[in-house]
């Protein structure tokens, strides 16, 4: 009822207000509980798509975001040609690839080894791969802020761009531009992909069970496992991860007491994190809370987002709990003990 009293002009919209409906997460958490079975966050795009129509939004912080996807193709004003500044010569537009590989800008920033591990997994199973330095921003940020026109670009930019390839699969890390990617691409677009688009863990499932992946080398490491909220209540994703971590010698899952459909919300969300920076620290301290009551050595999770937000609040810690993404330890796990 308020999505409908908004879209038709019935609410007042106050600064006050219109910072209330930017604080979200989007998150989907309250979704598991919600009685009526209201899609919220859905609710929330649409009226945050109004708002920008409206020009009563984006806030502030996330017009800087903008403008650096419109100048850089990435929310982070770094240069569009240093993209794939941490990649080796030879990886780039291979030809009769089986997969491509969509990096995306945080990963490609801020968590190159994500990356790197990645590649490394799928040179050890023999597959054959491609990445592009034409990649552009998956317009995650843009869509979550009701920023809709850019977006469609930058789908309208990326799908070329990947068809060209000729693969029939796209493989994701970060679960934003999974998400983006799988979902709001055809919705966006108004057609199907020429293309699959999988997250490496779906991926590299797969890869184990047709034995083209072996772990052989043993990790002795206690972890719990994260579930992000956009591969877990956005996308579906729960079991993959937690499989691949069972396949690896030596590791011991500990569930945090909030997990999968229950998991709480780091507050990484980059749109979030840039406008209401308090709120964001708060939610990744009680991510941190939830882990260290496993006794967990290593908070293993698949989200770029969760991984810089949770590390920021380890960091003002004294405990010796790490958080790695789920590729590092696999990479790990690859190579027999010597």
């Amino acid at each position: 009822m308020l999505t409908e009293a908004i879209l038709k002009g019935k609410v007042n919209l106050t600064k006050k207000a219109v910072y209330e409906l930017y604080a979200c997460t989007l998150c989907k958490r309250c979704e598991e509980t919600c009685p009526c079975d209201l899609k919220i966050s859905d609710s929330l795009e649409i009226i945050r798509t109004k708002l920008v129509n409206l020009k009563k939004g984006p806030l502030p912080a996330h017009k800087k975001l903008v403008q650096s996807i419109e100048r850089n193709f990435n929310p982070y004003h770094k240069p569009h040609q240093k993209r794939l500044k941490w990649s080796e010569k030879g990886i780039e537009r291979q030809p009769n690839s089986e997969v491509f590989y969509f990096v995306g800008c945080t990963i490609s920033y801020y968590l190159p080894e994500v990356a790197k591990s990645t590649i490394k997994i799928l040179e050890k199973t023999g597959v054959k791969f491609t990445v592009d330095p034409e990649e552009k921003c998956c317009g995650s940020p843009l869509l979550r802020i009701g920023e809709i026109s850019l977006a469609k670009k930058l789908a309208e930019h990326n799908v070329k761009l990947i068809k060209s390839s000729g693969v029939e699969k796209v493989l994701v890390s970060c679960p934003r531009c999974y998400k983006t990617l799988k979902i709001d691409y055809p919705n966006l677009l108004g057609k199907p992909l020429p293309f699959k688009v999988l997250h490496v863990s779906e991926y590299f499932s797969r890869l184990v069970a047709e034995k083209r992946l072996e772990f052989r080398k043993h990790v002795f490491l206690k972890v719990t496992y994260h579930d992000s909220c956009y591969l877990g209540r956005h996308c579906g994703i729960y079991s993959e991860p937690r499989t691949l971590l069972k396949n690896v010698f030596g590791v011991e899952i500990v569930e945090m007491k909030k997990n999968k459909e229950k998991a709480l919300c780091c507050g990484g969300d980059e749109n979030v994190k840039s406008a209401f920076s308090s709120i964001s620290s708060a939610m990744s301290e009680k991510v941190v809370e939830e882990a260290l009551k496993t006794g967990a050595e290593v908070l293993v999770d698949t989200c770029p987002f969760c991984e810089l937000n949770i590390s920021e609040n380890l960091e003002k810690t004294s405990t010796k709990l790490k958080i790695l993404d789920l590729t590092k330890i696999l990479e790990d796990a690859l190579n027999q003990d010597s």
